[in-house]
């Protein structure tokens, strides 16, 4: 959202900003993810009890985030901090830990179909995939942000025509009536 908002109040430079830093705490995260993907891989193959608690905190982190409040997020947004927009790519990009675990799934499901290889060309085409990945996809949002803004403008400027149409007539009607009625 605040990639759109970036968008829509200060145009694709900024948000293209924004989404920078995003994208560089996205490999931060996802790092951070890795190794402990690693981890719990490896204590759940010494602890398969734990293996519950590990699908415990996964269902209490989704419920968490599937009951936030859209409006308690918005108003954060709306908060206009003096800073950069790759610096407020980056904030927002570190509040936003939900990434952690969707890549500790991501890492552990990898690493059971035998398709993660710890050698550093392969974790560095990976690193460089995460970081474009998700710096073309909120690249995205901030095109459609501003396609809708575009959009949004059109429709409000058809609105102000027909409401000035439905003004025009009720003004006329007693005019109407004085001259014809």
């Amino acid at each position: 959202m605040t990639v759109v908002h970036s968008s829509v109040m200060k145009g694709p430079t900024a948000a293209r900003k924004v989404a920078w830093g995003a994208a560089l705490v996205e490999i931060f995260q996802s790092g951070v993810a890795l190794y402990g993907g690693h981890l719990v891989t490896r204590l759940l193959a010494q602890y398969p009890v734990l293996e519950l608690l590990v699908f415990g905190a996964f269902i209490v982190v989704g419920l968490i985030l599937f009951r936030q409040n859209a409006r308690k997020n918005m108003h954060h947004q709306r908060f206009n901090l003096k800073m950069s927009g790759f610096t407020k790519g980056m904030l927002v990009g570190l509040l936003n830990p939900q990434a952690i675990p969707f890549w500790i799934f991501c890492f552990t499901f990898f690493q059971m179909h035998e398709w993660l290889h710890f050698q550093a060309l392969y974790l560095t085409a990976l690193f460089a995939g995460i970081f474009a990945g998700k710096f073309i996809a909120l690249a995205a949002y901030a095109s459609l942000g501003m396609m809708l803004t575009r959009r949004v403008r059109s429709l409000e400027n058809l609105m102000n025509k027909i409401l000035a149409s439905v003004f025009i007539l009720i003004g006329l009607i007693p005019l109407i009536r004085y001259f014809w009625g």
